[in-house]
This record gives structure tokens, sequence and C-alpha cells, in this order.
């Protein structure tokens, strides 16, 4: 119980005080820089060079990228994926990521501020909102669902699909031919999530759980979708 508030107090505070455990917490960022260069193809992919980032800069610096390097950003940047990829495996400095809730319930709190001399990363608005699932229920047969009561207050009372993300990983649904916004839901979790193409598909939104659980990378240490979450980095 005195852990659980502590870790809720904790997921509260300014990020100045994550600063020391890691100096990354806009994960996704960093992430879609890399994946709209096509250099991360897939899901799994981003999620190991997401670990493999923020274990390097929780204990380097970030002097490497003060040379303007412009058309050769493309080039510099796979070079130092791959470099840090196999120093992170090899480090065994233990580093945590703390998300506070604020990352998934603020909007805009995700509007990309990758800018590396002359390349820009385009807007990330975030579209993601996480409520309980008390009075959720689906009928997948005749595709009808009751939401909660908060949900429809908040203008949710249509979606373009209804994704069950128990024992799933996001490549295994056919997002291609269903719209956003989607409900998704999964029988492991208490809450259901309202979020986009976009949000679905990041690794922000495999932290929160629903889909299946991959530790490799990510093992959560606590995670409440009220107040946020920390994770081991591996």
């Amino acid at each position: 119980m005195y852990l659980k508030i502590l870790i809720s107090w904790f997921c509260r505070r300014p990020a100045i005080l994550m600063w020391p455990v890691a100096k990354i917490s806009a994960l996704d960022d960093y992430v879609r820089m890399l994946s709209c260069n096509q250099m991360v193809d897939d899901l799994e992919v981003s999620v190991d060079v997401a670990a493999s980032w923020i274990k390097y800069f929780a204990a380097s610096s970030t002097d490497q990228f003060t040379t303007n390097k412009k058309e050769q950003w493309p080039a510099f940047l796979t070079v130092f994926t791959q470099k840090i990829m196999s120093t992170a495996e090899a480090s065994k400095r233990p580093v945590a990521l703390c998300l506070p809730a604020r990352v998934y319930t603020t909007s805009g709190y995700l509007y990309s501020f990758a800018h590396v001399f002359e390349y820009k990363m385009p807007p990330i608005v975030n579209h993601l909102d996480l409520y309980s699932k008390k009075g959720f229920r689906y009928e997948p047969r005749s595709s009808s669902v009751v939401v909660p009561e908060e949900m429809v207050s908040n203008g949710y009372d249509s979606f373009g699909g209804v994704l069950d993300a128990t024992n799933k990983l996001p490549n295994q649904l056919d997002l291609e031919t269903v719209p956003d916004p989607y409900l998704v839901f999964s029988d492991s979790s208490n809450f259901l999530a309202v979020t986009d193409r976009v949000l679905v598909e990041s690794v922000l939104f495999r932290l929160l759980g629903l889909f299946d659980g991959d530790i490799r990378y990510f093992s959560p240490i606590f995670f409440d979708y009220r107040f946020g979450g920390i994770w081991s980095v591996h």
C-alpha cells in the first residue's frame, strides 16, 4: 500500500525528479525521428531502438549532436543508432523510464520537438484518452458496445473500430481496413483506451500493456492509468 502511494506521488512530480533515472521520457519523438526516414520499419525494431536510446543517454551526453551535419544527418543517425544499440546491450547500469499520466492525458504533450539542424519532424499531437473499464460491455457478433458514461460525456458515442488487444500484437490487427478512432480493450487490463492510428502503433501505447506484453526491452515495475508508470529498460 505504501509502495503504491509512493510510486503514485513520484509519477505526479515534475520531470526533473526523473532526470537521474532516465534522461529521455518522450521516447516516441526519437523513434519517430528514425522511422519517418524509413530507418525503422516495424514496431518490434522501434521498441528495441527506443530502449537503446534511453539506456545510452541515461549515462551519456548529447554533445555529439552539436556538429552541423546537415545532409549527412541520416547516414550519421544510422551508424550512431547501430553503435548505441551495441553499447546499450553491453551496459549493466540499471535504467528506469518513468512516464507520468500527463504524457498521454495532456493534449499536445507529444508534440514533436525532434529538430536536428536542417532535419525536422512533423508535429505529433497525441490522441489518447484512458477510462475506467467499469460499465464496459462488448458483443463482437453484433458489434454492439456499451461504454462508461464518462466516455459519452466526453463526446465518445461512436468509434471507427473496437479492438480486442487480448494476447495480441499490433501487427495482428488489420488496421488498414479499420478507420480510427479506435476503442481498445484487453481482458488483462482494468481500463479502456481511445486512440488513433498513429498512437496505437507507437512505443508509448505498447507500454500501457493492452497488447501482449514483451519484456525484452521494457518490463513494468508499476503502472496505473490514472497516475502513470515506471518501466525497467533492458
